[in-house]
């Protein structure tokens, strides 16, 4: 996940664009370069360590909340279920350092499952719930999963039957067998939350209560260490396949302590609307891990992103702080205010919303406060590669800082922006943003030359991101250097969706652009070039997509073309077929 905002979307918060050379204290004369030291050591200890001492402190608060399907769970009764799946994961026969796969949207079961990994030093790798055949098949691949959990299915997603085609004779197994598959040699085990006994996978109910061997559990959570490695997940990029981005205990823990602290979450209890999906670093980190460091109650309205059951959970269990994309808050606030006035007071005990996925722009800052009489609203910058959030809002910023700027660097990092030859620039002119901190992955997963692409060699990592920065350490996202979409808070591929648009026989070649949109920030786009004598509609396009992709990376808008812009030397020009595009659809 990349927390980012186009330019145009930037630029659109500005009626005079002179505001954004007063903002801050950036007067020149100084280079782009910040550390910000912290104010208190880093943490040592691993996410099990972080669970027990969780329930220690607040045995009988409620960790998780579900709302839509009643089930609560205290910070002691959620480490004594965590400690028995994952005896069961370990008498499964998965050893420490294996990666379990989990392909789910939000539940109380994802929650366990990422408590349970931890416990049992296993490695939880995140899917996309909304992952089709290929791209589940290829991240159980790319990291060797040993075992997944899933569901059976949810909505129109049917994960035991991608499973079968995944892996041709699990149908014919018996329940509770080990997988025996030759393309994906290391994955053993299925697990699925059902009650129906389904050919060969364990149900993960009969795992929860295996009564596992709680003695080599503790042996086990004796020999993990902080660094060693707690989750994977995948972020696509501009080159293609999505990468695997391994982060640690220490990364996890601190980062979410870091954003959890910013937010005051270690003055006061609090309830998190947890809207943004686990499987993002965003929902990971600032709704499950927070919850673990300061012992906030997580309240989950739906297994995925629904209006009625946001409004709904706000209502009930009186939710401190929201957590969602800015396309999120723009349904939400819609909804509520459409409702009674006596029901809109009822949306009142929000104090605090975090947007993350674009720049939260002044017209829904103002909507946002007027619909949940918020106090603050915080905006978010980060990427996977580091951990989630290394820009945050702070409680003093103004509103014009709030809406304008993705925040304050964050506690123990370090940034600085540098022009094309890797010269730091000086406070206030755009340039590259390079990153380092302890937050920072170590690499990709099994791919040094995407890694060696992306850190220098003194390990500053190249986010990619056109940035401002000024001398007191906020910072502006003004366009990418990099080419990715983002669509409601999804990262996007160009590449990804190109090398399958070309698979089919009509299609000659493809390129994949983000068009802007008020709704989502930005829409998948496509120009064609057919083969000689054919023709495709935007139509069958789509149909061709979908069932194959993710319903997110099928292009909204189609069109067919001869030639593509080019440079003098050949190379296609993006940002004149984006242009071209959104000028034939009237998008300013």
């Amino acid at each position: 996940m990349v927390l980012r905002v186009r330019y145009r979307l930037f630029k659109s918060v500005f009626n005079d664009w002179s505001q954004v050379k007063r903002l801050g204290s950036s007067r020149g004369g100084g280079l782009s370069y910040f550390h910000n030291p912290g104010t208190e050591p880093l943490h040592y200890l691993t996410i099990g360590q972080l669970v027990t001492g969780a329930a220690g402190r607040w045995p009988d608060t409620d960790v998780f909340v579900s709302t839509q399907h009643g089930t609560r769970l205290t910070f002691s009764q959620a480490e004594q279920q965590a400690n028995k799946l994952a005896a069961g994961f370990l008498d499964l026969g998965l050893v420490p350092g294996d990666r379990l796969g989990i392909c789910s949207p939000n539940s109380a079961q994802w929650f366990l499952t990422a408590l349970a990994a931890s416990k049992a030093g296993l490695i939880l790798v995140s899917m996309n719930p909304a992952y089709m055949k290929e791209e589940l098949e290829y991240c159980l691949q790319k990291v060797s999963v040993r075992a997944l959990v899933t569901d059976e299915t949810y909505k129109v997603q049917e994960y035991y039957k991608l499973l079968c085609e995944i892996v041709p004779n699990l149908s014919d197994l018996p329940q509770n067998t080990k997988l025996n598959c030759s393309k994906l040699p290391d994955f053993s085990a299925i697990i699925v939350n059902s009650e129906k006994n389904l050919p060969g996978t364990f149900r993960f109910c009969d795992i929860l209560e295996s009564a596992g061997n709680l003695q080599r559990l503790h042996e086990v959570q004796e020999r993990l260490r902080p660094e060693h490695i707690g989750n994977i997940q995948f972020t696509s990029g501009t080159t293609g396949k999505p990468k695997a981005v391994p982060l640690s205990h220490f990364n996890l823990i601190n980062n979410a302590y870091n954003v959890g602290k910013r937010l005051g979450m270690n003055k006061k209890h609090s309830k998190i609307l947890a809207q943004a999906p686990f499987f993002h670093a965003l929902g990971y980190i600032a709704a499950l891990m927070t919850s673990l460091n300061f012992g906030s109650t997580m309240v989950l309205p739906s297994p995925t992103f629904s209006v009625p059951d946001s409004s709904e959970a706000i209502k009930r269990e009186k939710c401190t702080v929201l957590l969602g994309t800015p396309t999120m808050y723009v349904d939400l606030c819609n909804y509520v205010s459409n409702l009674s006035a006596e029901e809109q007071l009822l949306h009142k005990s929000p104090e605090i919303a975090i947007s993350g996925g674009s720049l939260c722009l002044p017209e829904l800052f103002r909507k946002m406060r007027g619909t949940f009489s918020c106090e603050r609203v915080v905006s978010v910058y980060g990427m996977t590669e580091i951990t989630a959030v290394t820009f945050q809002s702070t409680e003093h910023d103004s509103e014009f800082l709030m809406t304008s700027t993705v925040g304050k660097i964050s506690d123990h990092v370090e940034a600085k922006v540098v022009d094309e030859e890797g010269l730091t620039v000086p406070f206030g002119t755009p340039g590259e943003l390079w990153m380092r901190s302890f937050n920072t992955m170590t690499g990709y997963w099994e791919d040094e030359e995407a890694t060696n692409r992306m850190f220098t060699k003194d390990k500053w990592l190249k986010t990619g991101d056109r940035f401002i920065l000024h001398e007191d350490g906020y910072g502006q996202v003004v366009g990418r250097i990099k080419d990715m979409i983002i669509r409601g808070g999804e990262n996007i591929s160009p590449k990804e969706v190109e090398e399958f648009l070309i698979t089919h026989p009509d299609i000659l070649d493809a390129q994949v652009v983000g068009v802007t949109s008020e709704r989502l920030g930005e829409e998948v786009a496509c120009s064609l070039r057919v083969k000689s004598g054919t023709t495709i509609t935007e139509q069958q396009v789509k149909d061709y997509c979908k069932g194959k992709i993710s319903y997110y990376k099928i292009p909204k808008y189609v069109e067919v073309v001869d030639v593509y812009p080019t440079t003098g030397s050949g190379k296609i020009q993006k940002f004149k077929i984006r242009a071209a595009m959104e000028k034939k659809l009237g998008i300013n």
